[in-house]
């Protein structure tokens, strides 16, 4: 997935000016040597490479930090793939508000209506996007949570 985006763009499809930067996330979950992150400016977006998904993997995390309005959000999608290589759904995994400071972002969950769309499947994308006036983001590390619910 190269969530860290220690591999610059490696994996990830990118639009609209969005672009990997020097500045990481301070807690350094990744690794202690890390310096990047993906830049998502006004009217950018980033498409994630696939990663594998099991059947309990219902949460997502990432690091955000907002550098652009106070009232953006970034607004994230669960691409999910058909296993003959197609686009099968694309779930809604709600908006994520942050301050200007780094921080962990809330598990995004699917919702249990969504969970049915992803039975079969052994590959999910993520999807995003700033969404509102002058909205812009810094993200890092995005992982399927490694501490699920159990």
């Amino acid at each position: 997935l190269n969530g860290g985006f220690e591999g610059g763009s490696t994996g990830w499809a990118l639009s609209g000016g969005a672009r990997v930067v020097s500045g990481n996330e301070p807690f350094r979950v990744g690794h202690a040597g890390d310096s990047h992150s993906l830049l998502l400016p006004a009217g950018s977006s980033a498409y994630s490479g696939t990663v594998c998904f099991a059947l309990g993997d219902w949460h997502m995390r990432l690091f955000a930090k907002n550098v652009g309005s106070s009232s953006g959000r970034l607004h994230v999608q669960v691409v999910v793939p058909s296993l003959l290589g197609g686009l099968l759904t694309i779930l809604d995994g709600g908006n994520i508000g942050a301050n200007g400071s780094w921080a962990p972002s809330p598990q995004v969950k699917l919702a249990l209506c969504n969970v049915t769309s992803l039975l079969g499947t052994k590959a999910v994308a993520f999807r995003f996007t700033p969404v509102g006036s002058g909205a812009a983001f810094q993200i890092d590390d995005v992982y399927l949570d490694p501490w699920k619910d159990r």
